[in-house]
């Protein structure tokens, strides 16, 4: 088994279809069946929103749907990125980035 240690993708393993979705508007490369949380990470993105309170970073960390730091804007729903399968032209913003297109 080798580990690509660019894209944090382990080859050997069946993975489902290429496909190709937008983040933010830039191009993210993942695999049907994987969730945007599970895609973003393995392209690096860690911070997908900042606390209100805080303004500290947050991310993935249940990655079952419960804490909800992985909220994410898709269409005109927040969702949690664990909870959410990419597919072939899903358009996802981060809050920050859609809390910024709006002002």
């Amino acid at each position: 088994m080798i580990v690509d240690a660019n894209t944090l993708r382990v080859d050997g393993i069946d993975r489902g279809s290429p496909v190709s979705f937008t983040l933010n508007g830039r191009v993210v490369q993942a695999y049907a069946g994987e969730s945007v949380a599970a895609a973003l990470f393995s392209q690096g993105v860690r911070t997908l929103r900042h606390s209100p309170s805080t303004n500290l970073p947050r991310g993935m960390f249940c990655l079952m749907g419960s804490c909800q730091e992985c909220l994410v804007w898709v269409e005109s729903r927040k969702q949690p990125s664990c909870q959410l399968p990419v597919s072939q032209g899903l358009t996802v913003e981060t809050l920050d980035y859609r809390e910024a297109q709006h002002e």
